[in-house]
């Protein structure tokens, strides 16, 4: 298999087990149900992904990731703290209700822990956390916000 088509491969499989965890949870979906969706052989989840386990993680991570790009184009704008609150805060909106990201389910594992990557999830937490409560304190700081 091709790099290509091996990426374009496990890039299927994300976005159907993102679609599927988000819907059903973690554990009322099977590795041949992913495939299914996927449109390709089970066999090939273990291949990408080491399993079902690593493949919920790599789609956590998929998210979280773009929450982090969303906090970078913040902080690369020239706009008041006050400003950039809002706008990743209609940001942060904006991505969960794309039902094509699945990015609550990110919150969705902090919400209701399914045990698997704990630490992952708290530390995407508090990075979360911080980039807020940064920005918040920066509108205070500016007298922007009281």
């Amino acid at each position: 298999m091709t790099t290509s088509k091996a990426q374009q491969t496990a890039q299927k499989i994300i976005l159907a087990a993102a679609v599927l965890f988000d819907k059903k949870g973690y554990y009322n979906v099977s590795i041949k149900e992913i495939a299914a969706k996927a449109s390709v052989n089970s066999a090939l989840i273990s291949y990408h992904f080491g399993g079902k386990q690593q493949l919920y993680k790599d789609v956590l991570t998929r998210q979280a990731l773009m929450v982090d790009d969303l906090q970078k184009n913040i902080m690369s704008r020239e706009c008041s703290a006050l400003e950039k609150l809002r706008i990743y805060l209609a940001d942060i909106m904006q991505l969960h209700f794309d039902s094509k990201q699945h990015v609550r389910l990110l919150y969705l594992e902090m919400l209701n822990p399914t045990g698997i990557c704990d630490q992952y999830i708290e530390n995407r937490l508090g990075a979360i956390h911080s980039f807020t409560a940064a920005l918040v304190k920066n509108a205070i700081a500016e007298h922007s916000i009281h």
